[in-house]
């Protein structure tokens, strides 16, 4: 009995990642969604728990900064990051984007920061 179940493990295990794998556009465009939406909660009333320590840990994880576009999905023309603007943060970055992260390394959102989108 736990041989056939072991064996279903294994096998419900490679069907998920086939088809992970043959999906893999789709299941980028939509963890890309995802990021997205919680990008725009960034900095709102409920920020610690729906998206700013999630979003910041995973900046900091990836060494990345931002969504699609980098440091520019955190500026006022990308229209995505909303709360963070409103807070008077329209040329900043969060520190978490900072290639070595301390307090305040955001501010200006172009000395030392990482380059890369998270969605890479």
């Amino acid at each position: 009995m736990y041989f056939l179940l072991m064996c279903a493990a294994i096998f419900a295990q490679i069907v998920l990642i086939l088809i992970v794998i043959t999906n893999k556009e789709q299941v980028q465009e939509d963890i890309a969604e995802i990021l997205e939406s919680k990008l725009e909660l960034y900095g709102g009333a409920n920020f610690s728990e729906n998206a700013t320590q999630p979003f910041d840990l995973l900046q900091e994880s990836l060494d990345c900064c931002g969504v699609t576009n980098g440091t520019a999905d955190w500026s006022e023309s990308s229209n995505r990051s909303l709360n963070w603007i409103a807070l008077g943060n329209s040329v900043d970055v969060p520190d978490s984007c900072c290639v070595t992260v301390e307090e305040n390394c955001g501010e200006g959102g172009t000395l030392s920061v990482q380059a890369a989108s998270c969605d890479n």
